[in-house]
């Protein structure tokens, strides 16, 4: 098996892609792909990108950023596994290539060229806000006919990244005093993400309606005064649990939530102020690798 790095490179709103159509015995012949190639002996993942980017554009990468590693089987050419990485800093303007065209292509227009089906999955990944990921894409011929993510089989024809959502956003009624939080910008997120509800504090076994709760002193309570921690810490955990099991990267919380809040929660004193911390959830999904923002955030990182 051989491996590749591979580069896609953002500059006011542009990709900058390559059209391959003057190399020999091309696998990606007649396709758009990004800057990239084969290692040298004893090359580093971020060495290769680097050179091979100068040596195809004469730009220097700064910084580029390792967004995932990308595994291709095929029964035609030799199995790869290729280590994408994301730039949007560099020196230099492009120049001539030997082994196609270089061409800035508007960021909303990438997915009308001429690309592998595989590139497309990995294409959503890496504009997504997921963090690194492994998906392994298998071929036969130019056919896909397999996608993993994760280790996990996802839909290679029309695939949409799994996303966590607060369940109360998607207008399921398990607030605390049996009313939603439904919000209909992120229920339009529908059309593009698979959003995945859940409600944690159900999850831990608490009632709809219950008493409000808030955190004190890192303890969960209600208000009249019941230590509840424990049923938080379930719900966050098998939350977590939901996660994995469909591969999400990445959630969606409710704000101010004891155990959704991203960034602020209520002061625990039942005044109706707020301060500054996570929910019990949100913070045992951010502890575990997934990327959590709130409903506030989410038109900036899913769109």
């Amino acid at each position: 098996m051989k491996n590749t790095s591979l580069c896609y490179i953002e500059h006011d709103g542009k990709f900058l892609m390559m059209y391959r159509n003057k190399k020999e015995n091309d696998e990606n012949e007649g396709k758009y792909i990004g800057l990239g190639g084969k290692f040298l002996e004893n090359e580093s993942p971020y060495e290769c990108v680097c050179r091979e980017v100068y040596e195809e554009a004469e730009l220097k990468l700064i910084n580029p950023v390792y967004r995932g590693v990308v595994t291709f089987v095929s029964d035609s050419w030799e199995s790869q596994q290729m280590h994408l990485f994301y730039a949007d800093r560099f020196f230099g303007s492009p120049c001539e290539c030997d082994e196609g065209e270089l061409m800035w292509v508007d960021k909303d227009k990438i997915f009308d060229l001429p690309l592998w089906e595989g590139d497309k999955i990995f294409l959503e990944l890496m504009l997504s806000p997921i963090p690194f990921f492994s998906l392994k894409l298998e071929y036969k011929g130019d056919e896909l006919v397999g996608a993993f993510l994760d280790g996990k089989p996802i839909d290679k024809t029309t695939p949409k990244t799994p996303i966590l959502v607060s369940a109360c956003l998607l207008g399921v009624c398990c607030r605390y005093d049996g009313k939603s939080n439904e919000n209909e910008r992120i229920k339009a997120l529908r059309d593009k993400y698979d959003l995945i509800p859940f409600c944690p504090e159900q999850l831990g076994g608490l009632t709809t309606p219950r008493l409000p709760s808030e955190i004190l002193n890192e303890k969960v309570v209600m208000k009249d005064g019941r230590d509840v921690t424990g049923e938080y810490q379930k719900g966050a955990n098998e939350a977590l649990g939901i996660a994995r099991i469909f591969g999400a990267r990445a959630a969606i919380l409710k704000e101010n939530s004891p155990s959704c809040g991203t960034r602020q929660i209520h002061s625990g004193k039942f005044d109706g102020e707020l301060t500054d911390g996570m929910g019990i959830c949100a913070k045992t999904l951010k502890d575990n690798g997934i990327f959590v923002v709130s409903e506030n955030e989410a038109e900036l990182y899913f769109k």
